[in-house]
């Protein structure tokens, strides 16, 4: 958790973040493959689904995941916290949880979120 002083630039971080993403997702032609018609159902709600990519492509999803309800697991640390606001800039929540430790209540927050329609 930031401390008082620390959250003013996590909060300036993630407004930059976004924009960045923006502009370089305006110069983008990305195609969703989707060919069980998934998208949709998690687009209107109606249908959770669990999105799995690798970290080079977290700003191509970022950005083409906007409109969905998103819950993205995110480490407990520094750059964590920078990646938690950049995503919610783009209306994401994050579930918070570390490799090391933290891992079971990270899975726990996961699944009551999906229950919870995130």
């Amino acid at each position: 958790m930031p401390t008082l002083r620390e959250q003013p630039r996590y909060r300036l971080a993630g407004r930059a973040g976004a924009l960045v993403v923006r502009a370089l997702h305006a110069t983008w032609d990305v195609h969703l493959l989707d060919p069980h018609g998934l998208a949709a159902g998690a687009r209107d709600g109606s249908r959770p689904i669990l999105a799995v990519f690798w970290h080079r492509h977290l700003l191509t999803m970022l950005a083409q995941f906007r409109r969905y309800r998103v819950c993205v697991p995110v480490s407990r640390s520094r750059d964590g916290e920078y990646a938690a606001h950049v995503m919610a800039r783009f209306g994401m929540e994050s579930a918070r949880g570390s490799t090391s430790r933290g891992s079971v209540a990270l899975l726990t927050s996961l699944l009551r979120r999906a229950r919870a329609g995130c």
